[in-house]
This record gives C-alpha cells, structure tokens and sequence, in this order.
C-alpha cells in the first residue's frame, strides 16, 4: 500500500505546472516575510489591520498564504511594516 501512496504522489507532483508552483510559493513566501515584520513589531492581527485600515477578515486572508496581492497592498504593506516585498530594481 505505501508503494502504490508513493506512486501517486510522484504522478501527481509531476503534474504540476511550474508556474503555478512558482505563484504558490511566492504567496507564500510573501505571507510568511508579513508575519515575520508582524512577530518583531510584537503586532497582532488587529495592530496590522489599523495600520491598514482594512478588516481582521483582509488581514486573515494575507496570512493564509493562498491570497492574490495588488500591487497596491504590496505597496502599502511595505510602508506600513518597515520590509521589502518588491524588488524594484531593474
């Protein structure tokens, strides 16, 4: 049985489209780099969505790891938690 799991597992992470996965683990990453600015501002959820002016349910969603940025968060994301989340540079 745990030779047909590992089987399948191979054949469905060969099935996933690089890009895709590229846009997954940026998420990620990004959500992770938010939580660890919040973590050494000693924030809390609530902290980030004043300083957002946004709803604990926004601030949930960036968290989680699955949430689709605009450039615009990104930006005010930055300004408010002190890190970069762009690279601007050409």
């Amino acid at each position: 049985m745990y030779s047909n799991n590992n089987q399948l597992l191979k054949s469905l992470l060969s099935e996933i489209d690089p890009l895709e996965q590229s846009k997954v683990d940026t998420k990620m990453d990004v959500a992770a780099r938010i939580a660890i600015a919040m973590e050494s501002k000693d924030w809390h959820n609530q902290d980030l969505q004043k300083a957002m002016r946004t709803s604990l349910l926004q601030i949930r969603k960036w968290l989680s790891g699955t949430y689709n940025f605009t450039l615009d968060s990104l930006v005010q994301l930055e300004e408010v938690l002190d890190i970069k989340l762009l690279n601007k540079s050409l």
